[in-house]
């Protein structure tokens, strides 16, 4: 019998569509429900990896399942009559994934896959998109994206069920799998995709929107600090932000947390946005603070209105990892590390109104959401700053002696019994936005310098002082620097010498009798850390000697240097001015005048 053409089109085009079933058929068998599988009457969810470069996906890949008993969703009655009444859906079932589970390592092209088995039906979904395409961030793909009208955090809606061909078909059964979160460990954190840009990914919209509540008060999110005074840049406030559960793969970077979720059902979580790096290094544009507050990147000025900025972890020194915002550059301090991103305004979307169609989204608006793209970003470059001691958090400036060297009085006695001091880093540049620039970057100590009998000079870390010790405790050379690990060639190291507050010059006047001759002197230590390093003395007939020149004008004792005035006439309104060193910098002087009297000093007034 002849074949017309036709036919042997349709046959060839027929052996061709069974070949390509079969070769897909026989693909996903490899996904086979685990041997649990048929034991139960109840569903299974399973957890695995797939490999795209390899085209793996088999028993061996999976990681972790559940079993989901038919009446699970009964646990959670508010959850579940919302669900089936408001939305329509049949049966309800409620999925607690281990946390812990969904953060093993990822290599690769490696993605997580959850497939919920039960006796009818097999479902296969890739929170992170399509396995099939190259690119390794799929966004916002249409079998696992949320609306934002009806996804809250962790719930997935099968409204339609998708064949292990990737070919969605209407359900009949209308059901609907609650994927919630169960954060085991207390710093287990929720994370989120972003959007690429140059290789990096960065926060568009970072969270929730503020103020965002499900409608049976399931779930609130309570925004962080930074979101609260920044806002979100979208105008309908009442809209709820679409949020695709993403899975930390080895060697991811940073990740930006924007806020809580508070539930009734499971345990609290931070709620993060995590930014990728597909490359070794990202290229930043440089950032410029320009007079008027003022930013420029890449050499055009921002429009202040859409500028970011964010802070990877690891650049403070506690760890914290500060979130992603909207920042006002005309106010808002910088800080060292911290990336700047700046939009055009034109390009943002401010409402998803227009996209809003029975109660989905469209594709549009993802489409929308995936072509905006910063105008630039910047890393916020190091300055040159100085370590300056500080009182009480307070910076204290220094002071420098015409010999050269540094130091800085206190005055101990107008203070509490115990000062808190230590060391910050204060930019050299005057500019007001670099006031902090330091402050949460590195850790900083305060070392006081001594010398050893042998020598030898030793430091120890000084965290408070007792103004109740005496003046040679408290007293002396310190040195800021940053605390080890920590270094950057930007920030100077000082050492600096610390002093009481007194008068350079201190004047005494002293009456001296004919058995006080002693009391012409000058102790040899002033204070305790004041060391004599000269006399001068100036006669009242205008002849002057010191002790440098002239040591035989002078009798050294254990504890002074007497000053040798045998004739009564030369004693009257004689200057004897001692100079004191401390840590080998000038200190004070003291001056005493002389009054000579015919009577014993009864006040026995001398050098201090």
């Amino acid at each position: 019998m002849s074949i017309t053409f036709r036919r042997f089109v349709i046959i060839l085009y027929s052996i061709v569509f069974l070949n390509v079933a079969l070769c897909r058929e026989a693909r996903h068998d490899r996904y086979k429900c685990s041997y649990r599988y048929g034991l139960y009457n109840d569903a299974y969810v399973e957890f695995g990896k797939y490999d795209y470069k390899e085209d793996t996906m088999n028993y061996a890949n999976h990681f972790g399942g559940m079993t989901l008993h038919k009446n699970d969703h009964n646990q959670y009655p508010i959850l579940g009559s919302y669900l089936e009444e408001k939305l329509g859906f049949i049966t309800v079932t409620a999925v607690y994934v281990n946390g812990d589970e969904l953060k093993k390592g990822f290599q690769g092209k490696q993605k997580l896959w959850i497939m919920i088995c039960n006796l009818n039906h097999k479902y296969i979904f890739y929170p992170q998109g399509d396995p099939y395409k190259e690119g390794f961030n799929a966004y916002y793909d249409r079998p696992t994206r949320c609306s934002l009208w009806t996804c809250e955090l962790g719930l997935y809606f099968m409204d339609n069920y998708m064949e292990a061909d990737h070919v969605l078909e209407k359900s009949d059964t209308r059901q609907a799998y609650y994927i919630g979160i169960n954060t085991v460990n207390q710093n287990d954190h929720l994370i989120f995709k972003t959007f690429e840009y140059e290789g990096e990914h960065f926060p568009l919209i970072p969270c929730p929107i503020a103020g965002w509540i499900h409608p049976t008060n399931i779930m609130k999110f309570e925004p962080n600090e930074y979101v609260i005074n920044n806002g979100i840049p979208i105008s309908n406030d009442n809209g709820r932000h679409a949020l695709v559960l993403a899975i930390p793969s080895n060697g991811y970077k940073d990740i930006v947390y924007c806020g809580d979720i508070n539930q009734i059902i499971f345990e609290d979580v931070h709620v993060g946005l995590q930014i990728r790096q597909k490359k070794d290094h990202t290229d930043y544009k440089e950032i410029r603070f320009e007079e008027g507050m003022k930013i420029k990147c890449d050499g055009n000025f921002a429009d202040l209105k859409h500028v970011h900025i964010y802070t990877p972890p690891d650049t403070s020194y506690f760890g914290n990892q500060m979130t992603g915002l909207r920042i006002n550059p005309k106010s808002y301090y910088v800080h060292s590390g911290e990336r700047i991103i700046t939009f055009n305004e034109d390009k943002y979307l401010k409402t998803f109104d227009s996209y809003h169609i029975n109660y989905q989204l469209e594709d549009d608006y993802y489409d929308k959401r995936e072509s905006i793209q910063p105008e630039c970003i910047g890393k916020v470059e190091d300055i040159d700053a100085t370590l300056k001691f500080t009182i009480n958090n307070d910076v204290i400036d220094y002071e420098s002696y015409p010999t050269g060297g540094n130091y800085i009085k206190i005055d101990v006695s107008k203070r509490n019994q115990k000062i808190q001091v230590g060391c910050e880093a204060v930019s050299d540049n005057t500019d007001p936005r670099f006031k902090e620039f330091y402050k949460f970057r590195y850790e900083y100590r305060l070392m006081r310098i001594t010398n050893t009998t042998k020598g030898v000079t030793e430091s120890e870390e000084v965290k408070h002082i007792n103004t109740n010790l005496s003046p040679v405790n408290i007293f002396g050379v310190y040195s800021c620097e940053m605390k080890p690990p920590h270094s950057n060639t930007k920030i100077k190291s000082y050492k600096f010498i610390l002093l009481p507050k007194i008068n350079r010059i201190i004047e005494k006047n002293v009456k001296v009798s004919s058995n006080s001759f002693h009391f012409m002197s000058c102790p040899k230590f002033y204070m305790g850390i004041g060391k004599i390093v000269d006399i001068n003395v100036k006669l009242n007939n205008g002849r002057e000697f010191k002790l440098s020149d002239s040591p035989r004008s002078m009798e050294e004792t254990r504890d002074y240097y007497i000053v040798k005035l045998t004739d009564k006439n030369h004693i009257d309104k004689t200057i004897i001015s001692c100079h004191y060193n401390a840590f080998e910098k000038e200190f004070v002087t003291v001056r005493k005048v002389l009054y000579y009297s015919m009577h014993d000093d009864e006040y026995n007034m001398q050098l201090p």
